[in-house]
């Protein structure tokens, strides 16, 4: 029996080996399978991946390329603008002529032009124009240039080209169009005209007539440029006290914007010349934030 056990025994212990050993296998085969169909998606998946990605990226490429192909020009054209004034437009500039008409004294003239790109006539006397700016500009006058241009690049571009100086605005609205050609009385292309300082708008028949008026005109005219204030006065400091100040104190009223010396006499109830004795004031001239002597304090003590 003991023989016939070991035998026995190695045979079974043979047998569990072989099934093991299948199953091992099986089982590894099977994981070798799943991998490789794995490792086949895989490769199909990121193929895919791969071409949809290119093609998205030549998408891409294709809408940037082709975006910057179309701004490119716009933003050339809008960085042509060195010398122009392009903030004014029609709104602000309808508000000012009116401004301009209130004022009960002008030093100033205007020059305004109505022009267009595609009018031969029109570029031919912006040239002129432009360099009767450059001729006045340390004179106080105003040129304006409107233009009928639907084409923003068009305009951009005849500007930049001919170095047109001034304030440019245009007009593209058809009923603000109408409004300042009714305003003006032309129907035709270029359109000159001068506001001058009597308040009256004179249209010139071309630019040779134009710089006739201007030759004449300019001699009347301040010697500064459009658009310059005169500095603020300036302030004087007061004369040193006198004995008779040192030993009284004054009531003193500080000048405000609007009062003149005429109204501080009506309030305080005493005479423009008073006023002028008191203060040491050559003229009835005073400015804001000077102080008035008004009338004497009680005495101070030094």
């Amino acid at each position: 029996m003991g023989f016939y056990g070991v035998e026995m025994g190695l045979n079974l212990s043979f047998f569990l080996k072989n099934i093991l050993y299948y199953k091992i296998k099986n089982y590894f085969s099977g994981v070798f399978v799943k991998a490789e169909k794995t490792s086949l998606f895989c490769r199909v998946f990121i193929s895919n991946c791969t071409i949809n990605f290119n093609h998205t990226m030549k998408s891409r490429i294709i809408s940037v390329l082709f975006l910057l192909g179309f701004l490119f020009p716009a933003v050339t054209a809008f960085s042509q603008k060195l010398v122009s004034d392009t903030t004014l437009n029609y709104r602000r500039f309808r508000t000012e002529s009116l401004e301009l008409g209130s004022k009960e004294k002008l030093e100033e003239i205007w020059v305004v032009t109505f022009w267009a790109s595609f009018n031969g006539r029109s570029m031919n006397a912006i040239e002129d124009i432009v360099k009767m700016g450059s001729k006045y500009k340390n004179r106080p006058i105003r040129f304006v240039y409107i233009s009928g241009d639907r084409n923003k690049k068009a305009w951009i571009t005849a500007m930049s080209d001919r170095k047109m100086t001034g304030e440019h605005f245009v007009v593209s609205d058809t009923a603000e169009y109408r409004d300042l050609r009714n305003r003006f009385q032309h129907n035709s292309l270029p359109a000159i005209f001068i506001y001058n300082r009597d308040k009256k708008v004179v249209r010139q028949k071309n630019v040779d007539e134009l710089a006739a008026t201007l030759e004449e005109d300019a001699k009347t005219l301040p010697n500064h440029a459009y658009g310059w204030t005169p500095p603020p006065p300036k302030v004087v400091p007061p004369p040193p006290p006198t004995e008779e100040e040192v030993l009284r104190g004054w009531v003193y009223h500080v000048v405000k914007k609007g009062e003149t010396l005429y109204s501080l006499s009506k309030r305080y109830n005493i005479s423009v010349t008073g006023l002028q004795t008191i203060n040491s004031l050559p003229t009835t001239s005073i400015y804001i934030g000077q102080k008035i002597k008004i009338r004497p304090e009680v005495a101070v003590k030094q």
